[in-house]
Parts: structure tokens; C-alpha cells; sequence
């Protein structure tokens, strides 16, 4: 098995996204420009694993449109359901009204609270300096090079990616972009 592979073509999006749908705990995200398709798809992938995402203001209009992107609901609405049959089961059956409001009050607040967080999902995004860096690693995969995380830069640009296996490598690179991370404080 080779530790790295060196791919320069308009298909970088098969190595970049066999990296984001892997079985593995976290990813680490460099881009400076995420499409709306991406940041639905990571959306959906930050159900399972933690996603650490740097990126710049490039990338939207504005911070809060970019917020937006990334935003999806913690809490479900089958648990609101839920919560509601429990309290209309309650009140049905004369106990404790009281009981009750503080059930759909609470729902309500968690709702409110929680609509449009992803507690796995975590975003900086730059407005200080222009972030062009493009990474992009898993637990135990690396990959750098020129492709952004849109469309363009998946399907149609030609650009040149590098995919590392090897461990110390990509350990190193974790440590990168953690750097970033706590270089760029919100």
C-alpha cells in the first residue's frame, strides 16, 4: 500500500470525498471557498463525527449567511412529537397540569435553543486574513493541494491534490491546522 499518491485532474473530488463520507471520528477543514452543496453534505456527515471547519469570508455574502450553511437542527422534530404526546398523555389523564406546561415550556426552549446548532460541526470563519490554504484530514488520511470544496474545484478545475497515508504525516498536519485553529480566535 503506498503512503502517498500525487493526483493533478478534474476529479478530485474522488479522493476528497471518499475522505469525508470515511467511517473515521473527526475531520479537519481548510478551505476558503465551501459551496452550498458541500456544506449540506457536511451538515449530514456531522451526525456522525466530529468536523472541525476553517474557512473565509469569501465564502458567503456574509458571516451569517455562512452560519446559515452550516446550520442544521440538534434536536428533531420526532423528539418535539414526542415530548407533546407525553404532555397531551399527562393532561388527558388529570395529572399534575403543571407538569405538563414545564414539559412543552422545556421542549419549547430546547427547540429554540438548539435550532440550527450541530454540536459537531465547528466553524471559524476568517475575516482577518484570506485563508487560501486547502486541507483537508481525517484520522489517518491527509489531503493538500489547490482543489476548494465546491464543485468547481471537485469536478470541473484541473487541480493537484496530495493524499497521504502516512501517519506521522498526517499527525503533523493535524497539529497544523489545530495552530490554525487557535490562531484564529472568534
Amino acid at each position: 500500500m503506498h503512503d502517498q499518491i500525487w493526483y493533478s485532474g478534474k476529479e478530485s473530488y474522488k479522493y476528497v470525498d471518499k475522505l469525508l463520507s470515511n467511517n473515521e471520528r473527526s475531520l479537519r477543514i481548510v478551505s476558503p471557498f465551501i459551496s452550498k452543496y458541500y456544506a449540506k453534505r457536511i451538515n449530514q456527515i456531522a451526525k456522525k463525527k466530529s468536523i472541525y471547519i476553517i474557512t473565509s469570508k469569501a465564502t458567503a455574502k456574509n458571516e451569517k449567511e455562512l452560519k446559515r450553511l452550516f446550520s442544521s437542527s440538534s434536536v428533531s422534530l420526532s423528539a418535539l412529537l414526542y415530548l407533546a404526546v407525553l404532555s397531551s398523555i399527562i393532561a388527558v389523564l388529570g395529572l399534575y397540569t403543571f407538569f405538563t406546561v414545564t414539559i412543552l415550556l422545556f421542549g419549547i426552549v430546547l427547540w429554540k435553543y438548539t435550532r440550527g446548532m450541530n454540536t459537531r460541526l465547528h466553524l471559524k470563519v476568517v475575516s482577518s486574513d484570506f485563508i487560501h490554504e486547502k486541507l483537508y484530514i481525517s484520522d489517518t488520511i491527509a489531503i493538500t493541494g489547490s482543489a476548494n470544496l465546491t464543485y468547481s474545484g471537485m469536478h470541473r478545475n484541473i487541480e493537484s491534490i496530495n493524499i497521504t497515508k502516512n501517519l506521522e504525516e498526517v499527525e503533523i498536519l493535524k497539529k497544523h491546522f489545530d495552530r490554525l485553529w487557535q490562531t484564529y480566535r472568534e
